[in-house]
């Protein structure tokens, strides 16, 4: 999972509304940009992505789309 497809997962008339699919590709990205075997973690061209994203889920807990379950 890419940050473009995740934005994409938000973003679409199409997914916008669909909480635990964007949560799954939000956990698919962590664990693959942080893993055991190779810390990747996100290149500074990215940041403005992952700005977006971070924009995107503080969005969706506002308007109570999405819960945080410890």
């Amino acid at each position: 999972m890419d940050l473009a497809k995740v934005v994409n997962l938000f973003e679409s008339k199409h997914t916008a509304q669909l909480a635990d699919r964007q949560a799954t590709a939000i956990i698919q990205l962590c664990k693959s940009m942080v893993n055991e075997d190779q810390q990747k973690g996100f290149f500074y061209r990215e940041l403005p992505q992952v700005a977006r994203v971070l924009e995107l889920i503080h969005g969706s807990l506002m308007n109570k789309n999405v819960s945080v379950t410890p």
